[in-house]
């Protein structure tokens, strides 16, 4: 035993194992996130910061000149920087630095000193300016340093986000800064009530005062101040101003409530995707007969209600037949920015859905607006997106995602569009995400009455599914025809239907790229009219659905479906193309939408594309094997030794009696083909799968990665000579490992001795080589796949049992040496990757959920 732990020692001394503390981000984040109001009014100016800033890196890059908003594709952290000026006149002003999102965290300084921090691209937060920090009749500098870079655990979204968005960084949206009163409406919540049957509307409200201590000081003594309200009609000039109620108080803090004013509301208008009726309320602040303040908001009068599967608006039950959009809008602003989003709405408007969903993080605030205009029906979510078990039990992620919600809410909660609020997106079936989804709920009920939903794609999704008031249910790629829908519970469903499109699956029967296209889109145009059929007449309660997506859309990584020459990130699965196509699956989706006519299509099935590269590369390994055993009698004399007597077999080894290298290559390139034949067949099976690419994404480290892989995983052949290759370098590395463990044992190896104890080990995989050449079959029988993978592990096992006593004999070592050293090997061999793949990617902590997802 003395010896075993000096050989421990020894070992651990040598490879130098040095365990290295993980950087932690942190995040400092600003206390308040604004409501936004409609329109400047006498008592409140904003100063816009949009416009060109200097840009540059923190590694010292040269400062360059950007446009503000604006985005870049960077993960490194970025400087920007400009001068503002602010009249001697704003000095008895409140000002406030209020952004509308800034990609990812950011620390804003102005003037040298810090002023607000913030994690989180897409909700706005707003932060008083101390008098002390601007000059006033003077030049200002503000500085904001941007982070970017996302990572594995501790960002909002993740690194990891399958089918999502582009991650770009930098200042996306507006930022200003806010001149308000120093005695101020701070906030006004409204919450409509109806009586008799929606004929009669009254509004509550809570106005929340603030004032600021020298501006208190100076209110009279009796300061007689006053509320008052009026509302008018957007939609009807001819309605009028309504006055409400004009409420007396006084101040007697910094922060002063005046609760629940009551505002009935003569014959109401009410918002629906049919009538979108709008109204603008007007909050007044008054001392004597002064006029101090004056906040303007919009606002529509609706009701939602959720009765079993039924979702009721304004009383009447509401069928969603909505869109995803994976928004594009980030860094656009003036024209350009209404341009894309009236393109985007007259889209969805002559598709006939009555609803957009943003999948994964909060839709640009003036998208939204317009939706309220239009009459479209908005789902708005938090970057709560594929989070796993680890993630949230990390209180700063659950704070993130809180934070997230509440700026917004506070920031949409009056826009009439948004049905409800996303709290999440696939999330794990585990206690922990109950936990944070009812922390979330109870944060969204304390802010708004809006129904709150998940997105998910099991209905293992457990307590935390239960909880919310419907879900959506993801089945991209898939005609939901096998999906038992009431597994989900007895609440609203909305299943989210999606398919690529994909004219390369068709190269090798239309030649012609263009009209394989058409096919392509032909097949999805089918595929999505199936789907929607067989759901409404299998659940004729439903609630409604939505399509993955309005339009194309790049992802944080390529997807396999892009097809083996695509260098992009985009997604082919949009009802309009990146260039603006409308497809025809657009127009099936529009009929289904509106009860109309499908339109004439006449598509092919998608043809089995059988490479000849697996059977003929399996058959030809067969066939050689099988001729050089029968006709070399040194090949036959020791495979045979190698497996009845492998004590002997390897004796004689150490004994230097050398086993001819051309043997031991032979015999190697016969166990790489055998193994990268069913690896890469069953790559190439499951090459459609949606999880199947979701865990390549996992593993790779980089876009231009992926890109490589998903090239040859098109390309058969020469995925098979990689992984060869790669046999070939890792059984190479293995051999100098296996030499440089024996100098701890006494022992001196020879390079000829190493690698015929890696191949002659490894000869346990030659009967691969008989399913090898089908095997990419047999994989898409899901039971078959179930049973090769634990056939897969126990010829590992059986390898590393074979090295083991290989090792004993070699190293003339006890079992518990040899088992040492097969530690060693396997952590070497395995111990890199594993923490690597772990610190960058989070491997092990999505596990769970992955595994779940196959059902191994």
């Amino acid at each position: 035993m003395r010896d075993l732990f000096r050989q421990i020692i020894r070992l651990t001394l040598a490879l130098g194992l040095v365990v290295i503390p993980a950087r932690l981000a942190t995040a400092q984040v600003a206390a308040s996130s604004p409501q936004r109001w409609l329109q400047e009014t006498p008592t409140r100016e904003r100063l816009s910061l949009n416009g060109v800033w200097t840009l540059s890196g923190a590694d010292g890059a040269l400062p360059q000149r950007l446009s503000v908003p604006g985005a870049v594709n960077s993960d490194r952290k970025l400087e920007y920087k400009r001068e503002f000026f602010i009249d001697t006149a704003m000095a008895s002003r409140d000002i406030r630095l209020a952004a509308a999102g800034i990609n990812y965290a950011c620390t804003i300084l102005i003037n040298g000193e810090f002023v607000a921090g913030h994690a989180g691209g897409y909700t706005p937060f707003e932060v008083s300016l101390k008098p002390s920090v601007l000059k006033f009749g003077e030049k200002n500098t503000i500085s904001i340093e941007v982070d970017g870079s996302l990572d594995a655990r501790r960002t909002l979204p993740a690194k990891h986000r399958p089918r999502g968005w582009p991650h770009r960084s930098g200042i996306l949206r507006d930022i200003s800064l806010l001149a308000v009163p120093k005695i101020c409406i701070e906030r006004v919540n409204m919450q409509p009530r109806f009586e008799r049957g929606l004929r009669e509307a009254t509004l509550l409200l809570d106005l929340s005062i603030r004032a600021e201590s020298d501006a208190k000081d100076s209110l009279p003594a009796q300061n007689g101040m006053f509320a008052g309200l009026s509302i008018r009609s957007l939609s009807d000039s001819a309605a009028g101003v309504q006055q409400g109620p004009k409420v007396a108080f006084s101040i007697a803090g910094i922060h002063q409530e005046v609760p629940r004013i009551v505002f009935p509301i003569a014959n109401p208008r009410l918002w629906s995707p049919e009538t979108p009726h709008l109204y603008e309320l007007t909050a007044s602040l008054f001392v004597g007969d002064s006029v101090i303040d004056v906040v303007r908001y919009r606002l529509g009068l609706r009701k939602i209600d959720i009765v079993g599967r039924t979702i009721y608006l304004n009383g009447k039950p509401i069928t969603i037949r909505g869109v995803d959009y994976v928004e594009e809008l980030n860094g656009l602003s003036g024209d350009s920015l209404r341009l894309a989003i009236d393109q985007r709405l007259a889209q969805i408007k002559r598709l006939g859905a009555n609803a957009v969903r943003g999948p994964g993080h909060a839709l640009h605030p003036d998208f939204v607006q317009r939706c309220s205009d239009e009459g479209i029906l908005v789902l708005e979510e938090i970057p709560l997106y594929f989070a796993n078990a680890r993630q949230l039990q990390t209180p700063l992620v659950v704070d993130l995602a809180t934070r997230a919600l509440a700026e917004m809410i506070q920031r949409d909660k009056y826009e009439p569009a948004v049905l409800a609020w996303g709290l999440g997106t696939n999330l794990p079936a585990a206690p922990v995400a109950n936990a944070a989804v009812r922390k979330l709920q109870e944060t969204a009920a304390a802010l708004d009455t809006r129904p709150v939903y998940l997105v998910t794609r099991s209905s293992s999704a457990g307590a935390a599914a239960a909880g919310v008031d419907f879900l959506l249910i993801d089945l991209f790629g898939k005609t939901g025809l096998d999906v038992d829908f009431a597994s989900f519970g007895a609440k609203p469903l909305l299943p989210i239907f999606g398919f690529y499109v994909s004219p390369f699956l068709l190269r090798k029967r239309i030649p012609d790229p263009g009209k394989a296209l058409i096919e392509a889109e032909e097949i999805q145009a089918n595929n999505l009219k199936n789907a929607l059929v067989s759901f409404e007449k299998k659940w004729p309660d439903y609630a409604g659905s939505f399509v993955h997506a309005l339009v194309d859309w790049r992802s944080p990584l390529p997807t396999l479906n892009t097809g083996p020459i695509a260098k992009s990130r985009l997604n082919h699965a949009g009802l309009i193309s990146e260039t603006g196509k409308v497809r025809i699956g657009f127009q099936m989706v529009a009929a289904n939408n509106r009860g109309d006519m499908n339109p004439p299509i006449s598509p092919g099935e998608i043809q089995p594309y059988h490479p000849v590269v697996f059977p003929l590369a399996g058959v030809l390994a067969i066939f050689i094997f099988l001729l050089f055993f029968n006709r070399d009698k040194r090949l036959r004399t020791r495979l045979k030794r190698v497996f009845a007597h492998p004590h002997g077999f390897y004796s004689e080894l150490r004994e230097y009696r050398k086993v001819p290298m051309s043997l031991s290559i032979f015999l190697g390139i016969i166990e790489g083909v055998a193994l990268a034949g069913v690896i890469a067949g069953a790559m190439f099976a499951f090459r459609q799968d949606p999880v199947f690419d979701e865990i390549v994404s996992l593993f790779s480290p980089s876009a231009n990665a992926k890109i490589y892989f998903s090239w040859l995983l098109w390309h058969p052949g020469w995925l098979v000579l990689s992984l060869v290759a790669i046999y070939f370098a890792v059984s190479f590395i293995a051999s100098l490992l296996i030499r440089f463990l024996a100098l701890f044992f006494g022992e001196s190896l020879s390079q000829n001795q190493a690698i015929t104890i890696v191949f002659w080990t490894a000869a346990c995989y030659l009967p691969l080589a008989l399913v090898a050449p089908i095997f990419y079959r047999l994989a898409l029988q899901p039971e078959v796949m179930k049973v090769a993978v634990f056939v897969g592990l126990a010829f590992f096992v059986w390898h590393v049992f074979r090295l083991y006593r290989a090792i004993k004999v070699l190293y003339v070592v006890p079992g518990s040496h040899a088992t040492l050293v097969i530690l060693v090997l396997l952590a070497l061999a395995f111990g890199p990757l594993a923490l690597y793949y772990q610190k960058s990617q989070a491997i092990f902590d999505y596990w769970p959920y992955y595994s779940a997802l196959i059902h191994f």
